[in-house]
């Protein structure tokens, strides 16, 4: 599936956002069913502190999750890079381990380049994988994130404007995003951009590193309120309705 595919998709999701009577949001339920792909065991308070995280960055936006039957051990020799590159592999291991009441969370052992990835909501396919390095990280948020439909704040940054003058449409069509400079070098430990990052009109970025959906590693610590008010639209609207 590539990537105009989604967004010809989102775009039709974000009209129909737009024209939706807004009422009273009401707290949405999601179970997930946790998969380890690897020969290590997770301990159960461990998981449990995923699971406590996942809640509090997702208690604004009144999404919850509750880990659903027992865990599946399945022990395979793989990482998340061959789960992503090859699609059959994904399917081989997956149709036989998926649940499709839940969100299947795969926990991998091992992994390379690739520390998790999703599917977004147009493909209809309840999957995340997370290294299990990262499960204690912003990073399993972030692919939540994606889960519910959001891109990368620094999505298509070229034609987006620093002045927010195109943001319905261009990046990551969230207008309270500041636009992002994508492969920006920073500094982890004050959270600073390393070097010099201009949009076409020559502008400074000024990105908001805290954001989950960039790639600012430990600096990520929030969605703002236009991402939470997509996700929970798709959530209720489009993932609801295969749970």
């Amino acid at each position: 599936m590539s990537n105009m595919d989604y967004d010809a998709y989102l775009n039709d999701l974000i009209f129909l956002q737009n024209t939706e009577f807004k009422p009273k949001q009401k707290p949405l339920l999601f179970n997930i069913k946790v998969h380890i792909v690897g020969d290590t065991a997770i301990d159960k308070q461990y998981l449990e502190q995923t699971i406590e995280k996942l809640n509090l960055a997702f208690a604004p936006i009144f999404i919850r999750f509750k880990v659903r039957h027992k865990i599946d051990y399945i022990c395979q020799n793989i990482n998340v890079d061959s789960l992503y590159f090859n699609a059959n592999i994904e399917k081989h291991i997956c149709n036989q381990y998926d649940d499709k009441r839940s969100i299947n969370l795969y926990i991998v052992e091992k992994t390379g380049d690739v520390l998790g990835y999703t599917h977004y909501p147009i493909m209809n396919l309840n999957r995340i994988f997370i290294s299990k390095s990262k499960l204690q990280e912003p990073a399993i948020i972030h692919e939540f994130g994606h889960y519910f439909g959001l891109l990368h704040t620094f999505e298509n940054n070229l034609i987006e404007a620093t002045d927010a003058r195109n943001c319905e449409y261009a990046g990551d069509k969230i207008c309270d995003t500041p636009a992002d400079p994508l492969g920006a070098s920073f500094v982890e430990h004050d959270c600073k951009l390393w070097g010099q990052y201009q949009d076409l009109n020559g502008i400074q970025f000024s990105p908001d590193m805290s954001n989950y959906m960039s790639y600012y590693g430990s600096c990520r610590s929030r969605f703002t309120q236009e991402q939470a008010n997509r996700m929970y639209f798709i959530a209720k609207n489009v993932k609801l309705t295969s749970q």
